[in-house]
């Protein structure tokens, strides 16, 4: 699955679907600007989806100069965080049910990230941080050592640390016990300019009540 022909693995894991697509720019005719799905054109095992996609997630988001010695460093804490959320959606996801998808969707406010499966610990607990329960730690092991993936249980709050610093609004994780799924938001909006939308959403409601 991680690594292969992407033939044998759809053979073997015909109930899994890989699919990235960017709608940064969408309009009522064009419903994404690219994507990433099964088209022939790819070994589509997770890893060349991973190494193809990451990129395209990344190269919009700011990169400040800044040298440390002689070299030039061009990532920040965001672009890690989005790479850890990435690894998270390949680890956590559950491959044995009988239908699911790696979704990872590009908008213009930020990502959100969809895999099968439900989560193997209480979400106050992820957020907490300091434990880990991956459902497939030999892929976890298998990023981490080509450098890809935070230490056991610091991962998700690097990924609330980075939003935090940035004045974004909370990263959102969901569970949906009747699809089978986890999905994670994390949305490059401004936590009071979100305030201030739903402040005017409630005077709206209230005006149209009188």
């Amino acid at each position: 699955m991680m690594f292969g022909d992407g033939l044998a693995i759809r053979d073997e894991f015909d109930n899994v679907f890989m699919d990235y697509r960017d709608e940064s720019e969408v309009t009522p005719e064009i419903r994404w600007n690219d994507r990433i799905t099964y088209d022939g054109t790819w070994e589509n095992n997770l890893f060349n989806f991973f190494m193809k996609v990451t990129p395209k997630l990344t190269a919009d988001l700011k990169k400040p100069f800044k040298l440390e010695g002689m070299q030039r460093i061009d990532e920040t804490p965001v672009h890690k965080a989005v790479r850890e959320a990435f690894v998270n959606l390949i680890i956590h996801a559950d491959y044995l049910l009988d239908a699911g998808t790696l979704k990872v969707i590009k908008r213009a406010d930020g990502f959100k990230f969809t895999n099968p499966g439900i989560l193997k610990l209480p979400i106050e607990d992820i957020y907490r941080g300091g434990n880990s329960k991956s459902r497939n730690p030999r892929m976890q092991t298998m990023l981490r050592m080509i450098g890809f993936g935070d230490n056991a249980g610091s991962g998700f709050p690097a990924i609330l640390s980075a939003w935090e610093n940035e004045g974004w609004i909370k990263p959102e994780l969901k569970e949906d016990t009747r699809l089978n799924q986890v999905t994670l938001t994390l949305k490059m909006v401004y936590a009071n300019e979100e305030e201030m939308k739903e402040d005017r959403n409630f005077n709206q409601k209230n005006e149209r009540s009188l």
